[in-house]
């Protein structure tokens, strides 16, 4: 290694044999010092762009100003959440096109107009809401339920466990009140085989206030379904 030392601080620093002609400074912030204080740059007249100088700038605004002007007028809308009246460019018009013809000033009135005039039933997505939530208190319930018919299938007798399928006896959707749909008299514990074939009947038959319950018969393999009252249901 050769020794040198720095131009700009003075401190020695080693460099490889190859580098011992060409090598001036210790590092690249005293090379860039020594650039600043000692370079000529070609074609000096040209610095700071004084070429142009007295020419119109290439941009004659300030972005004040800028964002003042109005080089295209906006097209005339009312918003249909507030009613304050708005304009959009042409372009903006073009880019979302508006089915319903419905504008909004904002994104926070058109997602406040979907939230009260969309929702539900009036959005056109509705496919027809969820129809696994049972209220407040089902799981509590469906334990109990369960726990009752000690987790095992009432039509069939398969034995589950705490997985099991709960099915209203009448269904959920016909009555006022959660208490009401989820009391114990109306909860039955079927497996998902026989669930299904008691809702299938349920909807086939038009029954809003029997079960169905699947009754295999022994050695044909086959069975049939009941129909038993909740009265029938113990």
């Amino acid at each position: 290694m050769i020794t040198k030392h720095c131009e700009i601080c003075g401190k020695a620093f080693q460099v490889k044999p190859y580098r011992a002609q060409t090598a001036r400074f210790c590092s690249q912030q005293c090379g860039g010092k020594w650039h600043m204080q000692t370079r000529q740059m070609p074609n000096e007249h040209k610095l700071g762009n004084q070429w142009r100088k007295g020419l119109r700038p290439a941009n004659a605004f300030t972005p004040e100003q800028a964002r003042t002007i109005n080089l295209v007028e906006g097209e005339s809308y009312t918003c249909h959440n507030c009613g304050k009246p708005f304009k959009l460019k042409p372009w903006l018009v073009r880019q979302n096109q508006s089915k319903s013809g419905l504008r909004f000033c904002s994104k926070a009135c058109h997602s406040e107009f979907m939230a009260r005039e969309r929702a539900g039933e009036a959005s056109p997505q509705w496919v027809g809401g969820i129809t696994t939530y049972r209220g407040k208190g089902w799981l509590i319930q469906r334990a109990r339920a369960i726990e009752r018919d000690n987790g095992t299938c009432q039509a069939c007798g398969k034995h589950i466990g705490s997985s099991i399928p709960v099915h209203h006896i009448r269904p959920f959707r016909l009555f006022q009140s959660v208490e009401a749909a989820n009391a114990l008299e109306n909860l039955v514990c079927l497996c998902q085989s026989c669930h299904m074939k008691a809702e299938n009947e349920a909807r086939k038959w038009g029954q809003t206030r029997f079960l169905f319950l699947f009754t295999p018969c022994p050695g044909h393999g086959v069975g049939s379904f009941l129909l038993l009252s909740p009265a029938d249901y113990r």
